[in-house]
């Protein structure tokens, strides 16, 4: 099985939280047991895995992303796929 979350960004530095789509994938195909693999098409768009309890780790990517001005993301349309 395979599905595809699009996320469209923006901004150039953007953090998007794609749990709940993921979470909703996952529970339609009615799959009990396995794995879920999450792929990223393109040079423009990344996964990051992180906790979310704590906001101060996201503002410090973005930080990050900003003070490194030749590491820029375009705004973009991404495709996810599951």
């Amino acid at each position: 099985m395979q599905e595809i979350i699009t996320v469209s960004t923006h901004r150039h530095e953007e953090l998007i939280d794609i749990t709940g789509k993921v979470e909703t994938t996952v529970c339609q195909s009615q799959i009990r047991t396995g794995m879920v693999n999450v792929y990223v098409q393109g040079a423009t768009a990344g996964i990051m895995i992180q906790e979310n309890w704590d906001k101060s780790v996201q503002n410090d990517v973005i930080t990050l992303q900003k003070v490194n001005s030749s590491w820029r993301l375009p705004r973009t349309t991404t495709e996810i796929f599951i």
